[in-house]
């Protein structure tokens, strides 16, 4: 059946700015139910409305700071890199239908009551939540109104990250492990890395998988890993790099997987290990590896890496008890103002 001619116009490219959307349908933000708590799901789901051919696709609201948190209802947030990383899956996605992605950045004022982050609610005047929730908000200054444009602009930086963050997907990994602990997810993740052409050694559990990944000639490749097959028993002081993908809860397990690199023969002065945050699950999952990793250092006098080990950026979520431990006692004297601010927001004033 022919298309009446009236609505070719729909179908045809339209210039947006510096970019061009390869229709006029466009998709304007809304929710979905899933926004940060689900990033896998939602790129997903955005991603078949960009293969539908919706020209541009949007997120759902966007939360542009932790003074804006709306839970229990689930938005999209940029707040820092960990989001860009999540928010690249979705841009992914859509480009690959040649799709334009969009973002709604937001601010709730007296609507969020920051039930999780537990900021202080800010509006241009003081008055009761909207959404019913027993608090006040407090009226801004000018000094709040100017940290508020800064935290659009931040926002609208790492909204442009994200395209940038989907790009690297190709980064070099030769030689390099990344460990995984949901088999599903694995073979995803090995999915991805071949359409973006690379030629990854998957290793999940079984015995001719522990032979694979003990083969120096795969070393050469980058492996993707069973943690709960692989994260004990195994001699990989070869390799100088590894990633979690999905961490470990259990301490043990971590500090197996840790030092199948971080042993004797290792030749490499340090070992570097980036693990991948992309919900707010994912902190308070390594927050009680942690105190578990600290328990058994203390009965068993056994030095646990995760509790000794430098971190580049510090755990957004870090017990008390752990700080203590690396020697910041019962004042906050030895912190520097970031590190103060921090503490403040994520574990409660003292």
């Amino acid at each position: 059946m022919a298309r009446d001619p009236r609505y070719d116009i729909l179908f045809e490219p339209i210039r947006i700015g510096p970019v061009t959307a390869k229709n006029r349908f466009y998709q304007v933000p809304h929710c979905t139910g899933l926004g940060w708590l689900r990033p896998r799901m939602l790129a997903a789901l955005r991603g078949i409305k960009a293969e539908g051919g919706w020209g541009v696709v949007c997120t759902e609201y966007c939360s542009i700071h932790p003074a804006s948190d709306d839970l229990p209802h689930h938005y999209a947030s940029l707040w820092d890199d960990s989001d860009v990383k999540a928010q690249a899956l979705m841009t992914e996605a859509v480009h690959a239908h040649g799709a334009l992605a969009g973002v709604e950045l937001w601010f709730g004022g007296a609507r969020t009551s920051n039930l999780y982050s537990r900021e202080v609610s800010l509006d241009v005047a003081s008055m009761p939540s909207i959404a019913g929730d027993p608090f006040q908000s407090r009226a801004m200054d000018k000094a709040d109104i100017r940290e508020l444009r800064r935290w659009h602009r931040e926002a609208a930086k790492r909204a442009k990250q994200q395209l940038a963050a989907a790009k690297r997907e190709k980064i070099e990994f030769q030689g390099n492990i990344a460990w995984f602990y949901h088999k599903e997810f694995a073979r995803w993740a090995v999915e991805v890395w071949r359409e973006h052409g690379m030629d990854p050694c998957y290793c999940p559990a079984g015995p001719e998988y522990n032979k694979r990944i003990k083969d120096k000639a795969n070393w050469q490749k980058p492996i993707i890993a069973s943690v709960s097959a692989h994260g004990t028993g195994k001699n990989l002081q070869g390799m100088r790099y590894q990633q979690v993908v999905q961490w470990p809860r259990s301490a043990s397990l971590a500090e197996q997987m840790l030092g199948r690199m971080h042993r004797v023969g290792q030749e490499a002065d340090e070992i570097t290990c980036p693990i991948l945050f992309m919900t707010a699950f994912d902190h308070l999952n390594f927050a009680a590896t942690l105190v578990d990793a600290l328990y058994v250092q203390q009965t068993t006098k056994q030095r646990q890496k995760l509790v000794a080990s430098s971190y580049i950026t510090r755990p957004k979520v870090m017990p008390p008890e752990v700080l203590r431990e690396r020697g910041y006692i019962d004042r906050d004297i030895y912190l520097d103002d970031e590190s103060r601010e921090l503490l403040a927001k994520f574990l409660g004033s003292r």
